[in-house]
């Protein structure tokens, strides 16, 4: 919803409740990363790999810290490893060849086609296919994954805040988006 003060506050208390709580811990990385605190997200994560070095999302969402930061050897290097944590080492090998050869991105490329197609389910995800067209510049490819996103009824609940969707504020076919998932304007 964007209601980061209010969002800090319930974090707060949630901390205040269970200081151990790893998911806690996440959730405040994210709220730094939707904030583009970027370092303070990073810095979070970290904490929550001390604890436990696989807990996959924190890695794939420092990942998209550093991706921000347009620090891309790091963000390959986090994406990689939730990759291996997460059951698929030649993903995270041929993802890493695909930024070698390629850069940035070539790795976003990459993860596209890994991600794009509904026939392999374990990597089917239109958000983060619409999410790395955003990032490429493809404004066109990007409302059209989103749309296949409202229509499979999946991923947008951080439309509003989601960095890497910035570039597309502007765009009234956003704002349409924003009023037809029932977030207000």
């Amino acid at each position: 919803m964007g209601r980061f003060s209010e969002a800090e506050k319930e974090l707060g208390r949630a901390q205040d409740l269970d200081p151990l709580s790893l998911e806690v811990m996440f959730n405040a990385g994210q709220l730094f990363y939707f904030r583009r605190q970027y370092d303070q997200a990073i810095a979070q994560f970290r904490k929550v790999l001390e604890i436990d070095p696989n807990y996959a999302t924190a890695r794939i969402t420092m990942s998209d810290a550093n991706f921000a930061k347009g620090e891309y050897a790091a963000a390959i290097q986090e994406e990689s490893q939730y990759f291996i944590t997460s059951g698929y080492p030649v993903v995270a090998v041929e993802f890493k060849q695909a930024y070698a050869r390629s850069g940035y991105r070539g790795a976003l490329q990459y993860r596209i086609s890994r991600q794009s197609d509904p026939h392999t389910l374990e990597f089917y995800f239109p958000w983060q296919v619409a999410l790395d067209y955003a990032r490429l510049g493809y404004k066109e490819k990007a409302f059209l994954w989103l749309e296949k996103c409202y229509a499979e009824r999946q991923g947008l609940g951080y439309l509003k805040i989601e960095p890497a969707l910035e570039s597309l504020h502007s765009d009234p076919r956003f704002a349409d988006l924003v009023r037809r998932v029932g977030f207000p304007q």
